[in-house]
């Protein structure tokens, strides 16, 4: 009741909300006619668990320590997969282009000040992942003394200091991607965060909504809603959290470059999700999850009293207006058609790769003796 009472008492905002529901829309079409995918990182933490409970029943911990290792820093074992259309990567242009035409069309201003209050913001955000990563360890240390060593845990608590280290793990994505990649994906998700935000937290603020209010809609509706709907209820789950704590330290520095930070970690720390793999899916590693969270909240609480907003907080504009004259609008602009141009060659190229199965399944027919009936 206290909380139906507390929305139904909040100020009507059109603007996040409207870019909360179009944003649906687009994952729902996407899920409707790509299908649901798993998250890249989901996806590889999935993959590196089957195979570590596997070698985990015929080997030492410490073999399977060393086998976890050579899996995430071998030159071998390392895959850039190409990009291909499907309905996360919608998900991810589709914020992508909502936060452009936004900053094109003056109905937002990139929060973003490039100023020495904003670099320390994210330092201390950084500096706040990177407790949290060393408390996994400890907290999975803890699990394993109490459950068997069939959970997983006793792997993660023989995994080398180094994996729960943020700045080694960094180095060691750099080292096996590139730096060319590094600039990518941090251009991506500055974009996507800037839609999470720019146009979704920052608007809800101004509308007079308590944080947790709007960070609790942002996390549900970009998380569960969206990533559910995309990557699967689990995924969608686990995403309302962080988005939830993503926009709770925007709160702190009004900046997206401090989130772009904190998001780029979380993605690029490999080692340290192959390390965890072994415990990943248990439930008590999700009740790590979440102990973590709470963590992070008040960490994030404390760094507020003692350092102030890197820029005010962001507004938005009633009336539109097209204009390219700032720096931030051109970079908008540009980015905006690297967007488009890059749609169109995953279009291209999922439209060719679905004519190539439908040929070879023709060919394939034709030789067994059928006929495809219509292409099918």
């Amino acid at each position: 009741k206290a909380l139906r009472r507390m929305f139904s008492l909040l100020p009507w905002c059109p603007f996040p909300l409207t870019c909360m529901l179009v944003a649906f829309l687009i994952c729902a079409l996407a899920r409707l006619l790509l299908g649901q995918t798993v998250h890249p990182v989901e996806l590889k933490a999935q993959k590196n668990s089957e195979g570590l409970l596997e070698r985990q029943r015929s080997n030492s911990i410490e073999e399977v320590v060393g086998m976890a290792q050579s899996s995430c820093c071998s030159e071998d074992a390392i895959e850039v997969d190409e990009e291909k259309l499907d309905s996360f990567t919608l998900l991810s242009i589709s914020g992508h282009f909502m936060a452009q035409v936004a900053v094109l069309l003056s109905l937002c201003e990139l929060p973003v000040a490039l100023s020495g209050i904003e670099f320390i913001h994210c330092v201390v955000v950084l500096a706040i992942i990177q407790v949290e990563m060393i408390l996994t360890k400890l907290w999975c240390k803890l699990a394993a003394r109490i459950l068997s060593q069939e959970s997983g845990f006793a792997v993660v608590a023989c995994a080398p200091w180094n994996d729960f280290m943020l700045w080694p793990n960094m180095l060691t994505w750099c080292k096996s991607h590139g730096f060319f990649l590094f600039i990518y994906y941090a251009w991506t998700i500055f974009w996507y965060e800037s839609y999470v935000n720019m146009n979704l937290a920052g608007p809800l603020s101004s509308c007079e909504w308590p944080l947790a209010a709007s960070a609790s809609v942002v996390g549900l509706t970009t998380g569960l809603l969206n990533h559910g709907m995309v990557n699967g209820l689990r995924n969608g789950a686990m995403s309302s959290v962080f988005y939830c704590t993503i926009a709770v330290m925007f709160s702190i520095s009004n900046s997206i470059l401090p989130v772009t930070a904190v998001h780029c970690a979380f993605y690029f720390r490999e080692r340290h999700a192959s390390a965890t793999s072994a415990a990943y899916g248990h439930p008590a590693f999700l009740a790590i999850l979440v102990t973590n969270t709470a963590c992070m909240y008040v960490m994030c609480e404390v760094a507020s009293c003692f350092l102030r907003p890197a820029l005010p907080l962001p507004t938005t504009q009633q009336t539109p207006v097209f204009s390219i004259s700032s720096p931030y609008s051109i970079f908008a602009f540009i980015s905006l058609l690297l967007d488009c141009a890059r749609l169109l060659v995953l279009t291209a190229r999922y439209m060719r790769k679905k004519q190539g199965g439908k040929m070879l399944a023709g060919s394939a027919a034709t030789n067994s003796g059928y006929e495809p009936l219509d292409g099918n």
